[in-house]
């Protein structure tokens, strides 16, 4: 049997993370928290994080800076996810429209990149709604449009990721069966943990036609020839078939007690999702 999710944001590890996290488990689910050392480029801001307690709907995750008045005003940057752990994260300074939904219901943009090295998003819709990053340099600084979400209200600025295309191509390309990334479809990068540590031994369960669901086998590391995921709780599903404009998709991951937890996320044509689910 699968449960609907609640969402809370995950904050795990040595560093800094843009990822959202969905808690999805029979009974409530605790806030899963663990503040990491800030990104220290030029652009980066302080992350934390937190937990939307009201379950159901909704994202993947920016990281809000510490302190402050809670806010549904979400201003911030952008960060680049650079190596293949997807646990670091770096300043990125390409031209970029940001896609939010106001309280009110309304679309929201603001622009980024080049004179502009922040934005601004007012009003934003309470809970954890998805963001969308959208590349406006034509592929020329090497990422992918990449939908995330943030927490709001705020209580300080927020970092938005976007992955780097190179990144997904290397480890495509050394995988034990080597692929070659299609970057006009969807790809997904999906962290699970439980207990505040990464979750071994979970399978994603949605049978995808055409895309390549790989897995960890440690920190960075991948295989397509197992079906669990290893110590870094990591699933990478590749070239999913979607749509030009988003639209959600339900998942379902399955535990090693057989467990299965339904989840929702955002698919797009020549897009990234990028999320975590503590379980």
């Amino acid at each position: 049997m699968t449960n609907s999710s609640s969402l809370s944001l995950v904050l795990r590890g040595a560093v800094f993370t843009s990822l959202v996290c969905i808690a999805a488990a029979c009974g409530s689910a605790e806030t899963d928290l663990d503040p990491r050392p800030p990104c220290t480029g030029p652009g980066c801001v302080n992350p934390s994080g937190g937990v939307n307690p009201s379950g159901g709907g909704g994202g993947a995750g920016g990281q809000g800076g510490e302190g402050g008045t809670l806010s549904n005003d979400v201003t911030g940057n952008v960060g680049v996810l650079n190596e293949p752990s997807f646990a670091q994260i770096g300043p990125y300074a390409g031209a970029a429209t940001i896609f939010a939904t106001s309280n009110t219901g309304m679309p929201l943009e603001a622009p980024y990149g080049d004179a502009v090295t922040s934005f601004s998003l007012p009003t934003v819709i309470s809970g954890t709604p998805w963001i969308f990053v959208r590349d406006e340099t034509n592929g020329a600084t090497g990422i992918l449009s990449t939908h995330s979400a943030v927490r709001v209200p705020s209580s300080g600025p927020v970092t938005l990721p976007v992955v780097d295309r190179n990144v997904l191509a290397s480890i495509a390309g050394t995988l034990p069966a080597p692929i070659v990334v299609d970057t006009t479809r969807a790809h997904l990068i999906i962290k699970v943990s439980r207990n505040n540590q990464p979750l071994s031994g979970v399978a994603l369960t949605t049978s995808l036609p055409g895309a390549e669901v790989v897995y960890d086998t440690g920190v960075g590391l991948y295989s397509n020839q197992t079906n669990l995921t290893g110590p870094a709780g990591v699933i990478l599903v590749f070239d999913v078939d979607a749509p030009q404009t988003a639209e959600q998709r339900t998942f379902t991951l399955t535990d090693a007690n057989q467990q299965g937890f339904m989840i929702q996320l955002p698919i797009q044509a020549g897009a990234a999702t990028v999320a975590g689910f503590t379980l």
